[in-house]
């Protein structure tokens, strides 16, 4: 692997689910600069383990996605962005982690689509090997260049069916009984012309089964109030049309991500697909639309399309 892979980490958005998914004991570790251990689907995770984007670690709390380092990507003269390799931090003790494999000199992370856990079996391609688990915030440069190092302990690593490899691999263990599988994806070192560059690669047209859309406040606070959209006429209009979307920065949202914090401004918007994988999409008031943690968000132009989905939660009193 380079070892440009070890250098100042590009800007990268913190992703939305990592505020569900780590918050037992995160700020407390972050605080104490300690390990502490925690049980998530199965794998031990290290609460401590967060992103470290730029010059600050990023938290539990949302509002730390406005402080931002300086930008580094920019579009091309035809609309379209490069997302650079991913890279990490030069001094570990800044540099926190989510969960992450390292596979065949590309860097994996954890994503905004989950596996069913009674699908998993299904999506199991080839298996590619074990992790290593060796990763934590004290670990050297040279331990991110090793294949399978990871911070998810020891689990296989597969393939999964339907999928591109180099886009997308999977973690898969049984015990007592219970499925414990999680997908990770490599969005870094492409170009995005358009959205479907990105949203094709998780093949949602024609493929949902069932959509669901939540407030921010539910969304913040893991509350399981979602709203089923019926119409999945609507939802397969939905993606079509933001295939065609162009890619922004963030830089040229028209407000800050702190500003749209907010149950007016924010909705997300959960679709499960027939192989078993739960996608999850945050829009934003006005036709933005955001994937993961990739630094880059996409304008729906066609608003009626969009407000159709964004109406179907009301505003809030």
């Amino acid at each position: 692997m380079s070892n440009r892979i070890i250098e100042e980490m590009n800007k990268i958005d913190i992703p939305r689910e990592l505020s569900d998914r780590s918050k037992l004991g995160v700020l407390q570790a972050k605080s104490e600069m300690k390990m502490k251990m925690f049980k998530r689907r199965g794998f031990l995770f290290a609460a401590s383990l967060l992103v470290g984007i730029g010059t600050y670690a990023v938290t539990n709390d949302l509002n730390l996605r406005d402080s931002q380092p300086e930008q580094t990507l920019f579009a091309s003269p035809d609309g379209s962005i490069t997302i650079p390799e991913i890279k990490l931090p030069e001094e570990n003790s800044k540099a926190n982690m989510i969960g992450l494999i390292v596979y065949n000199n590309k860097i994996y992370t954890q994503t905004d689509t989950e596996i069913i856990a009674k699908h998993a079996n299904s999506l199991i391609g080839d298996k590619l090997g074990m992790t290593k688990g060796t990763i934590d915030e004290w670990s050297s440069h040279d331990e991110y260049t090793v294949e399978f190092a990871s911070t998810v302990g020891i689990t296989d690593v597969y393939s999964v069916k339907g999928y591109d490899q180099d886009f997308r691999i999977m973690t898969y263990e049984e015990k007592d009984g219970k499925v414990y599988a999680e997908i990770f994806e490599s969005l870094n070192n492409i170009t995005i012309e358009n959205g479907e560059d990105l949203f094709g690669k998780l093949k949602i047209i024609n493929n949902v089964n069932l959509a669901q859309i939540r407030y921010y406040s539910d969304f913040y606070n893991s509350t399981a109030n979602y709203q089923n959209i019926a119409d999945l006429n609507l939802i397969h209009s939905f993606f079509e049309t933001l295939n065609e979307t162009k890619p922004i920065l963030q830089e040229d949202l028209p407000l800050t991500r702190h500003d749209y914090y907010n149950d007016e401004r924010f909705r997300e918007l959960i679709v499960y697909l027939n192989d078993g994988t739960k996608v999850r999409i945050t829009l934003f008031e006005g036709g933005y639309v955001h994937y993961g943690y990739m630094p880059i968000y996409f304008k729906m132009e066609d608003l009626e399309i969009f407000n159709q989905v964004w109406v179907q939660l009301p505003l809030t009193d």
